[in-house]
């Protein structure tokens, strides 16, 4: 029993070592430096509670709690949506395990470019001259541009689906990969409808994933600022499986699309629609001889970092997971 707690300790070490200095430290730093006075320029230590009283006291902290709230609220429910649909059309109408895979990997491509990249990459497409408001006034839907396309709480909520959907669609995809399909065939036989087979069968069964799927998404809505300060401009159904999941494929790759697009825009055109002609310019000044060293060279940085963070990170998590797995004599301290 000694010799199990011993080596518990020793697997859970690495991990615990990651939490304490990239997570207890840091609020604890936090929670240090909040009682610290402050001036225009600096602050200095100090131990007082004027910066909780003014917390506390303004109407902006209520104001912006609220919102944060009200964003993560919105997000959760939208990406769950959309991550549980599909998810439900890859593990139960994707028979093929090769297609799975395919159709898996396919929506997780967007997500190797960086999430800054991502978000922005909407703002020429909702812009007041974007591809959206562009393609509406010519097919005669609006006379003007809609401005609430983008620097509005409309912009800042599907930036945030956007970015976050995937981690809702991961862990309920790996759940219901693991539902017993007998299950939903006994169902059948016993003659439930397949919404009764969806809310007493496979619902139930995929509540874990979606709990970490919430816990995920939850999580980084509440602490993502950057997203609510370009996307809000600094102010604060009846389809079927397959048709949901190409609309899905759109909303995921139509952003870089337009990119793709505007790419080849003539001289002086800028992110804008309509293009003003259609030039290579920005080709051939980015695949220059000194460019593609600097774009290979970055590929190259940029792949290894990702490496070394991988691997790094399964192994203090597969340790991690072997000692709570063996419920060592310390696990309840340390969870």
């Amino acid at each position: 029993m000694r010799n199990n707690s011993v080596i518990g300790w020793l697997l859970a070490a690495p991990l615990s070592l990651v939490l304490l200095v990239f997570l207890v430290a840091p609020i604890a730093m936090i929670v240090v430096v909040s009682f610290w006075g402050a001036t225009e320029w600096s602050i200095y230590p100090a131990f007082q509670f004027d910066n909780y009283e003014f917390l506390l006291t303004s109407d902006v902290t209520y104001r912006v709690f609220f919102n944060t709230l009200k964003y993560a609220a919105i997000t959760w429910v939208i990406t769950l949506l959309i991550g549980f649909t599909v998810a439900y059309y890859l593990a139960f109408h994707i028979r093929s395990l090769t297609w799975q895979i395919a159709l898996f990997l396919l929506c997780t491509i967007p997500f190797l470019t960086s999430n800054i990249i991502r978000m922005i990459s909407w703002i020429p497409f909702l812009g007041r001259n974007g591809s959206a408001n562009s393609t509406l006034m010519s097919m005669g839907v609006i006379d003007e541009p809609l401005e609430w396309l983008l620097f509005s709480d409309f912009s800042v909520i599907l930036a945030f689906v956007h970015l976050y959907t995937l981690f809702m669609v991961v862990p309920i995809f790996n759940t219901m990969m693991r539902i017993d399909k007998s299950l939903i065939e006994a169902a059948a036989d016993a003659g439930a409808t397949g919404w009764q087979t969806l809310w007493h069968v496979i619902i139930p069964l995929t509540k874990p994933g979606i709990m970490i799927g919430t816990i995920f998404v939850v999580a980084q809505v509440m602490g993502d600022f950057i997203t609510v300060r370009f996307m809000s401009g600094s102010q604060s159904a009846n389809v079927g499986r397959t048709a949901f999941f190409i609309l899905f494929i759109i909303f995921l790759y139509g952003p870089t699309l337009t990119i793709g697009i505007l790419s080849f825009q003539g001289p002086g055109g800028g992110l804008t629609f309509p293009m003003r002609g259609v030039s290579m310019h920005w080709f051939r000044d980015l695949f220059e001889q000194q460019a593609v060293g600097d774009i290979w060279g970055s590929f190259r940085r940029s792949f290894a970092l990702g490496q070394m963070v991988k691997c790094v990170t399964v192994v203090v998590a597969v340790m991690g997971g072997i000692a709570f797995r063996n419920n060592f004599r310390g696990t309840s301290l340390l969870v």
